[in-house]
């Protein structure tokens, strides 16, 4: 089964013609990603997967651009999530259920 998801965003700068397709395929995504704001991702992959998210608000503009053909769900979701640091739980069945994003921790400091 496949699914189509297309938002149009309006304000900050963006086109009222713009389109986000988010392609779904069992547990696998298609996308071209350019300059899309984190929370309309993460409102798409909460319509298509039924996920439970939480992210600092200051995140959620954040801009995304990544290209994915065909990717399992995690291997997505870390080309999508690579700016931040981020947790996330599955189901019994390995299901993506929830996400916890944060902003990228600094290096630790080396003490030698």
């Amino acid at each position: 089964m496949i699914f189509f998801l297309f938002v149009g965003l309006s304000g900050k700068g963006w086109a009222l013609t713009t389109k986000v397709p988010l392609q779904v395929e069992g547990d696998r995504l298609t996308a071209h990603l350019s300059q899309v704001p984190l929370r309309i991702v993460l409102e798409q992959l909460q319509k298509q997967f039924g996920i439970t998210y939480e992210v600092p608000a200051g995140e959620l503009d954040n801009l995304i651009s990544v290209d994915l053909q065909q990717t399992p769900i995690l291997p997505a979701l870390a080309k999508i999530l690579a700016p931040w640091d981020y947790a996330f739980t599955v189901n019994a069945g390995g299901h993506l259920r929830s996400l916890y994003i944060t902003p990228k921790a600094p290096p630790a400091d080396v003490v030698s």
